[in-house]
């Protein structure tokens, strides 16, 4: 009897291996699909099963914490169906579109909106008399008082705020300008995407605009430096600017702040001490610091379309570029949102709630079918190194560049931010803070665009208006 041959059994064992090779990169997939890539399918809108849901099911509609009715379908005697927005322009972005595509949480939660717990008789009944059964609602975090007031009060700047309860991680208002309308994004969908608009409408600046973060990073670099082993008491001297390899960092009009404890140049936001703190860090501290803060790493994303924020130092950086980051200059660039989140976590003791901004769903009688769970993401930092930030953000408001928003009606901690954006010296106005009072707290991110002029209405305003609204 021959025995086999070597290559025979050679090709054997190369197919059982590329035959166990594959069976392992189907179970890696099935895995990723079910607790990474599930949603994306379930709520795209070219998904046959969804396609099939909407010739059986009224697409439900969105409310707000406060009950109001955000989108809803309208069903003409022909049957013909209209989405419908009750406030337009106002929640254009966390709410989005259903046509042309989909946007906000029209996109995200699609699948649920496309799906019926109506009674089951009732269910059966219209399925005998080819009827649709009406869909589920989804019930948000949002407030329409909240949403308003930063509306206005944003008028018709460019720009972007977000805001949420540090305590839970509801989202409660989430406004970005310029906007759309929804209710005639059909009519007006050329010219939104047309070569010539370059207004950017359909982006959602508070989640998805990067900018430079101007003075709010110093933030981030107190608490690097906190890390360090610095403090509160230690003092810098400021002569109105710093020059380092032929860079020159200015404070605002070349002030001179003189000598000044950490506290002090925090509040004053001097740019001179956050270049000589910037270079006395490790850059790889720094950067560690920087991902505790979720830059340059993904964010809790309940919006499903959240830009990540970046910071660029790396050891071996050149020192000017190393103190234009330190004071939130640089290449570093972050969102709204993120800005939000670090607030958030410092108003919570360190710890950062997951956002969320689906509160439940309800089916068409209003019995809860589905309820989202308070949760906590991570830590940030230590509750100490919140507390200090907190001193620092609270010295900001009563003591130094943040005065104008010291209110009455509630405790105000925070930042202030100019960041320019060209050669010019024009910039974007920055707050970044929380509030409270009375155990009520909310933590938001706030930037208006292009505010070089005295004339131009800033970010405070408009955090002033949302902190009139929530504390009324």
């Amino acid at each position: 009897m021959k025995k086999p041959k070597k290559n025979s059994n050679r090709s054997i064992s190369l197919f059982t291996y590329v035959f166990f090779l594959l069976f392992l990169g189907m179970i890696g997939y099935y895995v990723y699909f079910l607790y990474a890539d599930s949603e994306t399918f379930a709520s795209n809108s070219h998904n046959p099963r969804l396609q099939d849901s909407s010739a059986n099911v009224i697409r439900g509609s969105i409310e707000s914490s406060n009950g109001k009715v955000l989108a809803s379908t309208e069903t003409a005697e022909d049957g013909t169906e209209l989405r419908d927005y009750p406030y337009g322009r106002v929640f254009a972005h966390i709410i989005g579109y259903s046509t042309n595509g989909m946007g906000g949480l029209e996109r995200t939660e699609n699948d649920l909106l496309l799906t019926s717990h109506a009674d089951v008789k009732d269910q059966v009944k219209n399925e005998l008399k080819k009827e649709k059964s009406p869909g589920d609602t989804v019930v948000t975090t949002l407030d329409t008082d909240l949403q308003e007031a930063v509306y206005n009060a944003m008028q018709d700047k460019q720009g972007a705020f977000i805001a949420m309860d540090p305590d839970t991680g509801a989202i409660l208002a989430s406004v970005s300008k310029p906007d759309f309308n929804p209710n005639t994004i059909s009519d007006d969908w050329s010219h939104i995407v047309s070569d010539d608009n370059d207004s950017s409408v359909l982006v959602n600046r508070a989640i998805q605009g990067k900018y430079a973060p101007g003075s709010t990073f110093k933030i981030v670099t107190a608490l690097e430096y906190l890390r360090e082993g610095g403090s509160l008491e230690d003092n810098f001297s400021c002569s109105g600017s710093i020059e380092r390899d032929g860079y020159t960092a200015h404070c605002f009009n070349n002030k001179a702040h003189g000598n000044q404890s950490l506290l002090k140049a925090f509040g004053n936001s001097c740019n001179v001490a956050f270049s000589t703190i910037g270079l006395e860090l490790d850059i790889s501290k720094y950067r560690d610091t920087a991902q505790d803060l979720l830059l340059n790493t993904d964010v809790p994303d309940p919006f499903g379309t959240a830009s990540n924020s970046s910071f660029a130092l790396m050891p071996g950086t050149k020192d000017s570029t190393i103190m234009a980051t330190a004071f939130g200059q640089g290449q570093t660039l972050v969102t709204p949102y993120n800005m939000m989140l670090i607030a958030s976590a410092i108003a919570n003791d360190g710890e950062l709630m997951t956002p969320y901004v689906v509160e439940e769903i309800k089916n068409v009688d209003g019995v809860t079918v589905k309820k989202t769970s308070v949760k906590s993401y991570g830590r940030l930092m230590t509750p100490n190194e919140a507390e200090t930030l907190t001193e620092m953000m609270r010295y900001v408001v009563t003591n130094g560049t943040g005065k104008a928003i010291n209110l009455d009606n509630c405790d105000v901690y925070g930042k202030t931010g100019t960041a320019e954006f060209n050669d010019n010296g024009d910039s974007h106005s920055w707050f970044v803070g929380f509030s409270e009072k009375d155990g009520k707290k909310a933590a938001f991110a706030c930037i208006v665009e292009g505010t070089s002029s005295n004339k131009d209405p800033k970010s405070m305003p408009v955090v002033h208006q949302f902190l009139n609204a929530y504390y009324k």
